[in-house]
């Protein structure tokens, strides 16, 4: 028989009346906090990344028309 203070999940108490639900682990919780906060770093580096390279054509091509860059092919 496992004793609850050497169990490695943690002990909860199913009271009927409570109006609170149980949620999943706290370990599901924090592996789906990762996961979403990891699609807004990447959104954010992407969204960054496009609007970079904009600019970076943007002033090429306003470089060239103004002639301070030439062709030189």
């Amino acid at each position: 028989m496992q004793i609850a203070s050497n169990s490695l999940q943690s002990v909860i108490h199913k009271n009927k009346r409570s109006l609170v639900l149980l949620g999943a682990g706290d370990n599901d919780l924090l592996a789906a906090c990762g996961d979403f906060h990891g699609y807004i770093i990447k959104g954010s580096l992407w969204a960054a990344g496009s609007g970079i390279s904009a600019a970076c054509v943007w002033f090429i091509c306003v470089a060239f028309r103004a002639g301070v860059l030439t062709w030189s092919f």
